[in-house]
């Protein structure tokens, strides 16, 4: 069977632009929504603070997901004066916040005029607006107009989470890049070298500013040990931070190796244990880059493969900004402490490991049971309530195993974890505290009577149990299978990441395929993941682990 053709999905922006309010007294005002490269205006409206424009853009893009969630939008009030249009403010984001909300839009919220030359001024006004992202083909959701949404502080345009902040305050996001390893062979791969080796620096954009480290020269293992500080608000509306490894082609010309996409919003919480966005120090993997990435290394034929391409060592701490020092956008660097290894990478990947484990373990065994009890509802069985008991005792058990756990100190300070590991640990037992009130408030069932509404409580729980899943900072890579012909060109390959694999001595921190005789199929790695059809299958047993526990 030939390789499957992949087409690019079309989507459309739909921007609503309601009205505006705080503007200039007496303002000839317009707004102008920008999306990718494409730009619409809104009439003008003439002698008002608060003009009501209610005008409708569709931006119709024809796209992979991920070029999709990085492609900005921009809100842009200009005041008309004499002799020509005078930028007022505006609000940048990227379409990843609206593509993360509910149904994938946003409904009557208030987007906050800023000028980035200047956040010391505060807002410049705000617009209220609808945006949503459609697949083509898909029905949109409408929503019933509602009381309140002139309510500008209660309906502010803000990320997932972002709604438990106060308000938006000045803040530095510091990144700290330390070294990187593993770097790939560029003479054996990049079209355009003009050395044997890599000449590798970092680059980070967030929030439409880039800033790098600088350039090491001819090595695989560059240390930097550098500063990269973003000022911006928080919670920054670009919630998306590229971080990507980059090769100095000669003095005029540079290549893209590989990127890495961070979510801000993975890394802070909102709510009795909130954070500042916190990561590391921990190792970034990088892969294979899609074939959306411009002025790849590895051409066209290349860019997609699924080769692992290095690590880098990153931190990031955010501080907020009470001075009047720093007045608008801006990013500098400075030079950072090379940080001290010794034996931090094997601690904090056991930690990790454990932490997750539980709650994998324990999203897996609750959703095949709701799957069965699901199917003995819909044959109205009469023991449904039963098995139901069941699984809620078993669940009721597990958190409080997963408690104990938590609690023995072994994510104290002095037990090599990072930040972002302790404060996970107050996140996953606040969340499991929750769902064990939770069972003990709805109690088991005597009868089917409510057995629905008691599914529907445990599709919560399930719900709860797959954030404790989600874990950003990734010690260990991912374990590649590739199947290489005579000509060693590579014909098909899988994927796992290393955390099903990997050996515990206890049952409960073991990944779910380690140990496991099972039936592996291999795909064409120029393929998709959506593909219909497998290259082969392997029957296969896979373990990783510690050399001292190979005879387990």
């Amino acid at each position: 069977m030939s390789p499957r053709k992949y087409r690019q999905n079309a989507y459309q922006v739909c921007v609503n632009i309601l009205k505006a309010r705080h503007l200039p007294q007496n303002a000839n005002s317009r707004v102008v929504v920008r999306v990718g490269k494409r730009k619409r205006k809104t009439v003008i409206r003439k002698k008002t603070d608060s003009p009501i424009f209610n005008e409708y853009f569709v931006f119709d893009l024809v796209c992979e997901l991920d070029e999709l969630l990085s492609t900005k939008i921009m809100i842009t009030v200009y005041v008309k004066t004499f002799l020509r249009y005078k930028f007022h403010g505006n609000a940048i984001f990227e379409v990843a916040l609206v593509w993360d909300q509910p149904d994938h839009q946003y409904f009557h919220k208030w987007a906050m005029l800023t000028n980035p030359k200047d956040l010391s001024a505060g807002p410049k006004g705000y617009v209220k607006c609808n945006i949503t992202i459609n697949v083509k083909g898909e029905k949109m959701k409408v929503h019933p107009e509602t009381e309140g949404e002139d309510d500008i502080e209660g309906n502010l345009l803000l990320p997932v989470g972002g709604e438990f902040v106060a308000y938006r305050q000045r803040a530095s996001y510091i990144f700290t890049i330390y070294r990187a390893d593993g770097l790939p062979d560029m003479s054996s791969f990049c079209m355009k070298n003009d050395y044997e080796n890599i000449n590798p620096f970092v680059q980070i954009s967030f929030a439409g500013m880039k800033q790098t480290t600088r350039e090491e020269w001819q090595t695989y293992r560059p240390y930097f040990n550098q500063k990269i500080i973003f000022n911006e608000m928080f919670p920054s509306l670009c919630q998306r931070v590229r971080i990507a490894i980059k090769h100095r082609v000669n003095t005029c010309r540079t290549c893209v190796v590989a990127s890495y996409i961070l979510n801000l919003a993975k890394i802070f919480q909102s709510g009795k244990y909130d954070f500042l966005p916190t990561f590391g120090p921990s190792f970034l993997h990088f892969y294979g880059i899609g074939t959306t990435e411009r002025n790849t290394c590895f051409g066209k034929r290349f860019s997609a493969l699924p080769f692992y391409r290095g690590r880098v060592l990153v931190s990031l701490k955010t501080e907020i900004d009470d001075s009047e020092t720093i007045s608008g956008i801006s990013t500098q660097t400075e030079l950072a402490v090379p940080i001290i290894e010794t034996l931090i990478f094997m601690v904090v990947t056991e930690s990790r490991r454990e932490q997750g484990s539980h709650g994998v373990i324990a999203e897996r065994e609750q959703e095949e049971k709701l799957e069965k009890l699901e199917g003995m509802v819909a044959l109205e069985s009469a023991d449904a309530y039963i098995f139901y008991n069941a699984m809620i005792r078993d669940l009721n058990n597990h958190c409080i195993r997963y408690l104990d756990m938590l609690n023995t100190g072994r994510y104290d300070v002095k037990g090599g974890t990072t930040k972002l590991d302790r404060y996970r640990v107050n996140f996953c037992r606040n969340e499991i505290e929750n769902i064990l009130k939770r069972i003990k408030m709805t109690g088991q069932l005597p009868n089917n009577n409510y057995i629905r509404i008691a599914m529907v409580h445990g599709y919560q729980y399930l719900g709860k149990l797959k954030k404790l899943r989600e874990d950003p900072q990734h010690s260990l890579p991912d374990v590649f299978i590739w199947m290489i012909t005579g000509s060693k060109r590579r014909v098909a390959y899988a994927r796992f990441p290393a955390e099903k694999i990997i050996y515990s001595e206890e049952a409960a921190e073991k990944g779910t395929l380690c140990g496991r005789r099972m039936d592996v199929f291999l795909r064409n790695p120029w393929d998709k993941e959506e593909a219909d059809y497998m290259a082969c299958k392997l029957e296969i047993f896979l373990w990783l682990g510690n050399a001292d526990y190979v005879g387990a």
